[in-house]
């Protein structure tokens, strides 16, 4: 995941219940600031010095506060 960026997807379940095999998934919505998963992950193991994107990374409140510390601290060391 780490070397190509390809972690699958990430659904969230707004109600839960019983799906089959012929129902669809349909997209409702994306982050706002269309911020991907694997934007996050660039940053986070390729392009670890890029100052803008580490700032708005710094207060995605989507991301953990872990995730978040780490990247303030890459922010900081540049």
């Amino acid at each position: 995941m780490q070397k190509t960026g390809y972690t699958g997807f990430y659904l969230r379940t707004l109600q839960g219940g019983k799906i089959s095999i012929t129902d669809s998934l349909i997209h409702i919505h994306s982050h706002p600031k269309q911020i991907s998963v694997m934007d996050v992950n660039q940053i986070r193991y390729h392009d670890t010095k890029n100052k803008l994107v580490l700032k708005s990374l710094v207060n995605l409140a989507e991301l953990t506060q872990e995730w978040r510390d780490k990247f303030e601290i890459m922010l900081h060391k540049l």
